[in-house]
């Protein structure tokens, strides 16, 4: 069947001589290739980033290899990671095909960014060329033409060089995006072969490629309104060629669904979270909503057209609310009205704006907010198949120029597009280089993403990280402030980032300044009083704040852990202990009392009714007493032994003395203050000997 768009008959009018080798037919797919592969091989180095833990490094599903793939099959995306399903967004994640892939390279090479990085670079190059193979075809390319003046070479060397997809192809994670757009691209191919030749074979086709597509990632099932409307658009097919090209579209739809529904339930299925990092319209009215996701359309478009600054992270408040009723909010909606009017006439009059135009946004549709809340305000990968369309767009007028009658304009429509294409090519490379690691990333993009409360978390947490293998004292504390700074800031964005303040009372453990970092992890911990990082945090602050002699915070930690797990006496029995050093020791007796009135059989209460006795309160009797009561009850207690070791040593009865000294030795054998006790035993037994030998040993284990 002829083709019968206008502009491909216009395409097939400007004849020119065949010229020499640059003319070949494959030589613009060897130019877009190696522009391609070039363009992003300087991420081979990387390592993984950002989200390449949630699907790769921590997921358990992927890191079983191919016994993870019925795992994968049937769950969440992320279920591997979180160790259970958690609706993060509506509907959830289910995008098996991509991690499969993730689980065989794992299963091969083990955990190894640079597989991961290579297989993302062909496939984008890939892309590209699958871009251009098609775009000739439905442009109705002649191999005599000039290639590079073609709209479709154009277009194709916008999309392969533009900055905007890389966080798509520099991340791995980001393959579900290029498998799924590889996908639905070429089921398009195959659905245009088979209006014009009638194979059946094209339909099986269309089928299995679509099938990839859409278990890569969902977004490919928009390219079911797309392919009937290319058909339409290009070929005028008729009703019954549609009906026979949606047949296999559907049927590997249905499949998906099914298998999908399956394992995460429906598209718009799940509750989300009520966090604003998982809803960023959670506490604004829907007016205020609906604004704001016209207003990130607008910088969506200058992001393309000016893809500078650029970040992995817009999440609130990065961008500014924006109500509708905003005098500029009105304004892009009149825009965006006028455009899609427009486009729908021109569309309907065979203009290939209006195709492109309604390419990008269809696809751009899943992801705009409008339909859905994708849970945040925007991100730059959601404009990777869009960006078909609208490269197509901005190739256009200088297509209408090299093929116009005004020659006068050529040769500066050369150097533009040579000029954007330079430009869009070096903020590319070095946009790459950002995303080496998760430290580059971060501290590069909170620069940009100065508002965000992620991004400041994420810039914290990576300073903190730095500073652990800092290699001076003045690198370390520098570190440590910058993190403070950004974490205070995540802070003041919102109270109730739990990270902000648990990664600040890490900063503050880090630097040794235990009451601040107590403050802090008790912030976290009333955020999220079940956090196990929050409960595991304050317990190191307990433990190490009483080491430097701080019983102060010390008691406040251990309180705070009793607080927030009333069944866990052992921290009530710790908080204890550190009143009496506070000298509050009759207090402590107190509390201790009351737990050993709860649960008589409590070894540890007596255990430290007993050092409280002897040690703050210096009646060795009542200590006698709690220490023995607590090795009746457990008689394999290291600590209980050795004190009651030492009591009867205060009160001479040091052959019964040595017995619990030998005791709790056979217990902890590295234990150098044991070995001290029995050797000031010895000596007030007079027997130097003895005691000269066990002296050693303290000095020894003492180095």
């Amino acid at each position: 069947m002829k083709p019968k768009s206008k502009y491909q008959n216009k395409f097939s009018e400007n004849e020119i001589k065949k010229e020499s080798y640059i003319n070949h037919k494959y030589f613009p797919y060897f130019i877009l290739a190696c522009i391609s592969f070039l363009l992003y091989s300087n991420t081979l180095t990387h390592q993984y980033a950002l989200d390449d833990r949630l699907l790769i490094t921590e997921n358990e599903f992927t890191k079983k290899g191919i016994l993870g793939i019925p795992e994968i099959l049937t769950n969440d995306a992320f279920t591997g990671f979180f160790g259970q399903k958690k609706a993060l967004v509506a509907g959830g994640r289910y995008r098996p095909l991509t991690q499969i892939m993730f689980a065989i390279e794992y299963q091969i090479f083990g955990l190894n960014p640079f597989i991961g990085h290579l297989v993302n670079v062909i496939l984008y190059t890939i892309l590209v060329l699958l871009l251009f193979h098609l775009l000739r075809k439905l442009f109705h390319f002649e191999t005599d033409k000039k290639w590079y003046y073609s709209l479709a070479f154009i277009s194709s060397l916008i999309f392969a060089v533009h900055p905007i997809h890389t966080e798509v192809v520099a991340n791995i994670k980001g393959r579900d995006e290029i498998l799924s757009l590889i996908g639905a691209l070429v089921a398009l191919w195959f659905s245009v072969k088979y209006v014009e030749n009638k194979k059946i074979i094209n339909l099986f086709w269309i089928f299995l490629l679509f099938l990839i597509g859409v278990f890569a990632k969902e977004n490919a099932l928009t390219f079911l309104a797309i392919i009937p409307f290319s058909l339409y658009f290009f070929y005028r097919a008729d009703k019954k060629e549609h009906i026979l090209v949606l047949i296999p579209l559907i049927l590997s739809s249905t499949i998906f669904m099914i298998m999908r529904h399956n394992a995460v339930g429906g598209l718009l299925e799940g509750k989300i979270p009520a966090e604003i990092l998982n809803n960023p319209f959670i506490n604004v009215s829907y007016g205020t909503e609906l604004g704001t996701v016209i207003y990130t359309w607008a910088k969506y478009l200058i992001l393309f057209i000016f893809p500078h600054p650029l970040t992995h992270d817009y999440y609130p408040y990065q961008i500014e609310y924006h109500d509708i009723t905003n005098p500029l909010v009105i304004f892009l909606i009149i825009v965006f009205l006028i455009i899609m009017i427009y486009s729908a006439i021109v569309a309907f009059r065979n203009n290939l704006v209006g195709w492109a135009v309604w390419v990008s946004l269809i696809t751009f549709s899943v992801q705009s907010n409008l339909l859905f809340n994708i849970g945040t305000f925007m991100n730059e990968r959601f404009l990777f198949a869009p960006s078909v369309g609208l490269s197509i767009l901005l190739s256009v007028p200088f297509y209408n120029i090299f093929h116009g009658r005004r020659a006068s304009l050529q040769n500066g429509i050369k150097i533009i597009i040579l000029v954007i294409v330079l430009a869009f090519s070096v903020k590319t490379i070095t946009r790459n280089l950002v995303w080496e690691n998760d430290h580059t990333l971060f501290l590069t993009d909170v620069k940009t993403s100065k508002n965000s409360i992620k991004c400041n978390v994420s810039a914290g947490g990576s300073s903190i990280e730095l500073a652990k293998v800092a290699k001076t004292e003045q690198e370390k504390n520098r570190l440590l402030r910058e993190a403070l700074e950004y974490l205070k800031k995540a802070q003041e964005l919102h109270r109730q980032s739990f990270y902000a303040w648990l990664l600040s009372g890490n900063a503050y453990s880090e630097m040794s300044r235990w009451q601040e970092a107590h403050a802090m992890m008790q912030n976290a911990l009333n955020i999220n009083p079940e956090s196990d990082d929050a409960r595991n945090n304050m317990l190191y602050i307990a433990q190490q704040s009483f080491i430097a002699n701080d019983y102060e915070t010390a008691s406040k930690a251990y309180l705070s852990l009793y607080n927030v797990d009333k069944n866990n006496d052992d921290n009530l029995i710790l908080y204890s202990h550190s009143l009496s050093y506070l000298g509050k020791a009759d207090t402590a007796i107190i509390i201790l009392d009351k737990i050993i009135e709860r649960n008589p059989e409590n070894a540890n209460a007596w255990a430290r009714k007993g050092e409280i006795f002897g040690r703050a309160m210096n009646n060795m009797s009542e200590a006698e007493n709690a220490l023995r009561r607590s090795l009746s009850i457990n008689p394999e207690d290291k600590s209980a032994n050795e004190n009651l070791g030492i009591v009867l040593a205060i009160k001479g009865n040091f052959h019964e003395s040595l017995q619990y000294f030998h005791k709790a030795l056979s217990l902890d054998s590295t234990n150098a203050n044991i070995y001290r006790n029995i050797s000031s035993t010895y000596m007030n037994m007079n027997q130097p000997e003895k005691a000269a030998h066990y002296n050693e040993k303290f000095i020894e284990l003492s180095k």
